[in-house]
């Protein structure tokens, strides 16, 4: 069985009723794997991409932290990343395996 380290939910969590996880992704041997719950966006293609930039946000914010880089600098690494992984975006495979809820 494969072992995988489950990060910490948000200290807001406790106080939500109810919650749906979007995005579930790993990264194994620089290989990385993801899974979505595309429903819950469907058609708001712009939902996603607040996603995104919430999630770059927090990587910025926690990069600054841990090792007290430029916010400026931390971005235009992640965009560089972003732009290179988006040119290889139409030979990547997937498949969608779940339910839709």
């Amino acid at each position: 069985m494969t072992r995988y380290k489950e990060l910490v939910l948000p200290d807001q969590y406790d106080d939500i009723d109810e919650a749906t996880e979007v995005v579930r992704a790993f990264i194994t041997s620089g290989e990385t794997l993801v899974s979505l719950q595309p429903g819950k966006f469907r058609g708001k293609m712009d939902m996603w991409g607040g996603l995104i930039a919430d999630i770059v946000n927090h990587i910025v914010n926690a990069e600054e932290q841990l090792n007290e880089g430029d916010r400026t600098t931390i971005f235009r690494k992640i965009e560089s990343g972003y732009r290179a992984r988006m040119t290889e975006a139409f030979k990547m495979s997937g498949r969608f395996l779940g339910s839709d809820n």
